[in-house]
């Protein structure tokens, strides 16, 4: 429909199908990859799962895949923030050449985010021949009070659910909640 534009999921996931259907829904999966269909089963219950350990099933169907890979450049944003880089980056090469100042390297740790400033590069002869060193100036942008750690980032919190939902399972094996397949 509307040119490869639109899907169209007509019923099945209603509660009242279900027992017709076997459908309990869809999730759309939209990343820079493709876009993936998965078709779910009914959820029917905690103590169900556990008692029969049974896997909440999902059927993934890839609908659309790209050759290459999506990336923000490849919006219309990312095209916009291109033009402004390159605004900038003229900005910063007639500033380098008023002030002698030739680039800047911005460093991210654990600790914050230091911002150093380089002299021009003169060449290695002159490097050699004046026994001079590169010289650059760094500035402590911003520090944390706090090392950053792994379980302060998104990921670090999803690892940290997934630990807890595991714990959750071996706690429900102990208590023989969950008994091992023969």
């Amino acid at each position: 429909r509307a040119n490869g534009k639109l899907i169209a999921i007509d019923g099945g996931f209603c509660k009242a199908y279900h027992h017709s259907t076997g459908i309990a829904g869809y999730t759309m999966f939209f990343n820079s990859w493709g876009i993936r269909l998965a078709e779910h089963e009914p959820f029917q219950g905690i103590e169900y799962v556990i008692k029969e350990n049974k896997d909440i099933i999902s059927t993934t169907v890839v609908y659309e895949s790209t050759h290459k890979r999506l990336t923000v450049g490849d919006t219309d944003i990312g095209k916009e923030l291109r033009n402004q880089i390159d605004d900038l980056m003229l900005l910063l090469k007639a500033y380098h050449h008023s002030t002698g100042i030739a680039g800047y390297t911005m460093f991210f740790n654990s600790w914050g985010i230091r911002l150093a400033e380089h002299e021009p590069f003169q060449g290695i002869e002159y490097v050699i021949k004046e026994n001079k060193d590169i010289i650059s100036t760094t500035v402590v942008y911003e520090s944390t009070h706090k090392r950053l750690t792994v379980g302060d980032t998104d990921i670090g919190k999803e690892l940290r659910n997934q630990i807890d939902d595991l714990m959750l399972l071996l706690n429900a094996y102990r208590a023989g909640l969950i008994v091992e397949r023969k």
